[in-house]
């Protein structure tokens, strides 16, 4: 890496004419870069602000570009130093690392900004200044994949020859990939979960995410990567996305001797993970928790958008070497979109029966929640516009019509909660915001029926705790929830688009006692089948 910046140095000071004493910000960068000597904190202080003021002396009088503007008020705003040149044998990667990613974020950020500004000219005029900080970066990119290039070819030839024998040392040790881990679904319960087995079972498998509060105590191998910054998607501005440190990532990966990836989320540390792997030459599998291109079109109902949102996901999983999905429904999905039928797995979902289980029932658990004390449905998970919940609420006040002793419940939080607890409390609907813990095993096992109205779910992990807790399920006529209710008849399936028909299978539920009962005892059979154990056996097995 040190010889390639001391090309580019002089290519910078030969060719166009760059001079440390005049050449601008580029020019002091390199020069600060290449030298020799350490310059005193002291000196520093002195030094940048004159390089600075020089640099934007002779701007000013020529006329700044927008990236030249933008790299120079980061500087300014972030009060950031020149690398200094370390003492001799010293790695310069620290403190190139903390400024290429302070400089990255603020393009990524100046971007995302006009993208929400509708001024799509300026974002990419933003994003282009991306150009010279990334080719900043790149030699320590460079050397990676020249380390790690004949990997395999190395570990193949020690193999075959007697004098290589115990020279190739395999570690087994797998890298996990996530950029959520602390939310609430049902992505970061797999990972938390089978994580916490491989612990268990002393399997060498190590989380990385990219998180502001990690977990205090983790079960599991856990290595925490404080992100840049964040900043909101463009048209769901509730989300937000992190800018992992992506150089100090690879650097983990590459010091790590890890010999696989396993990446679970397509986004900033997901695509980190991706490019670790192309440089490093490791074997990746993904896992399809999501299925982003259809809560795209929910949320923006904008087809464009969609189509974009499955072109992304095929260009990424497309280059994972297997492909994991939670159900049979989604692996179909992904073969007519195109995915090779061989790079396709399952990695099934289990349950923990000794935390959720119908013994916790109680029968005064609803009562601080004002409902009455006829039959009670439930819905746990996110409160949100991609969960379908407009249709469920609707179905409910038209089966109140009907039968006047039924009782709603919706556990969870997310950005819907405000408008539909202000349109629909109060009419024995109850909201009653995140649970966890023994509340949340109470709440299901108080209840009598399940009632999952999403479209977008590859799984549906809270299906399986309902069946745990001893409650039949209704869920879409498709879709992978489905798929968990018609293995075992454990519930009944409909069409979730349509209030009326929601109605009439609700009030089917409600009215045969006899059912209910015998979808009980199937559920409490399709729970028990449903292990994390095997979970892991799988993925251990395709990783």
């Amino acid at each position: 890496a040190h010889s390639l910046y001391h090309i580019a140095g002089s290519y910078y000071r030969e060719r166009l004419g760059g001079r440390a004493s005049g050449g601008g910000l580029l020019g002091a960068l390199f020069e600060r870069l290449l030298a020799h000597e350490t310059p005193t904190a002291s000196r520093l202080r002195i030094w940048v602000p004159a390089v600075l003021r020089r640099w934007v002396g002779r701007r000013r009088m020529r006329g700044m570009g927008e990236i030249e503007r933008l790299l120079l008020a980061e500087f300014q705003a972030r009060r950031l130093n020149m690398p200094a040149a370390p003492p001799p044998g010293a790695s310069r990667f620290p403190e190139l690392a903390r400024l290429g990613h302070a400089l990255s974020y603020a393009c990524l950020r100046r971007f995302s900004e006009q993208l929400e500004r509708g001024r799509l000219i300026e974002g990419l005029q933003a994003l282009s200044a991306l150009g010279p900080i990334l080719l900043g970066m790149a030699p320590y990119l460079t050397a990676c994949a020249a380390q790690h290039k004949d990997r395999n070819f190395l570990a193949a030839v020690a193999a075959r020859h007697p004098a290589g024998a115990g020279t190739a040392s395999a570690t087994g040790r797998r890298a996990w990939l996530t950029d959520t881990l602390t939310d609430v679904n049902g992505v970061a319960h797999t990972i938390k979960t089978l994580a916490s087995l491989a612990q268990r079972q002393n399997r060498p498998i190590t989380v990385l995410t990219s998180l502001d509060e990690p977990p205090d105590a983790a079960a599991f191998n856990l290595c925490n990567f404080p992100p840049v910054g964040r900043f909101h998607l463009p048209e769901y501005p509730q989300q937000e996305a992190v800018f992992p440190p992506v150089l100090d990532l690879i650097a983990h990966l590459e010091e790590g001797g890890y010999e696989q990836l396993i990446i679970s989320t397509p986004g900033p540390v997901g695509l980190v993970g991706l490019l670790a792997a192309n440089l490093l030459k490791l074997p990746v599998v993904g896992i399809y928790h999501t299925d982003f291109p259809r809560y795209v079109g929910l949320l923006t109902e904008d087809t464009l958008l969609e189509d974009l949102t499955w072109r992304y996901m095929q260009w990424f999983y497309g280059r994972c070497d297997r492909i994991l999905t939670p159900s049979d429904t989604y692996r179909t999905s992904l073969q007519d979109h195109g995915f090779a039928p061989e790079k396709l797995g399952i990695l099934s979902r289990g349950v923990d029966q000794t935390r959720f289980r119908p013994d916790l029932r109680r029968t005064d658990f609803w009562q601080p929640y004002g409902l009455n004390g006829g039959l009670k449905f439930l819905y746990v998970g996110r409160i949100s516009r991609e969960k379908n919940l407009d249709v469920l609420c609707e179905a409910f006040r038209r089966l109140q019509t009907r039968q006047a002793e039924a009782a709603l419940a919706l556990v969870g939080s997310g950005p819907q909660l405000d408008d539909l607890s202000r349109r629909y409390a109060g009419h024995e609907i109850a909201f009653t915001g995140r649970l966890e813990g023994e509340a949340l095993a109470q709440a299901y096992a108080s209840a009598d029926v399940f009632v999952f109205p999403s479209l977008t779910d590859t799984f549906g992990n809270v299906v399986l705790e309902a069946h745990a807790s001893g409650l039949p399920a209704i869920v879409a006529d498709q879709g992978a929830p489905a798929e968990i209710v018609s293995s075992h008849h454990t519930g009944l399936t409909t069409d979730m688009r349509d209030p009326e028909r929601l109605a009439s299978t609700m009030q089917q539920l409600a009215e045969d006692h006899h059912l209910r009962q015998e979808l009980r005892q199937r559920a409490l059979v399709r729970a028990a089948a449903s292990t994390w154990e095997h979970a892991f056996t799988q993925l251990w097995g395709h990783s």
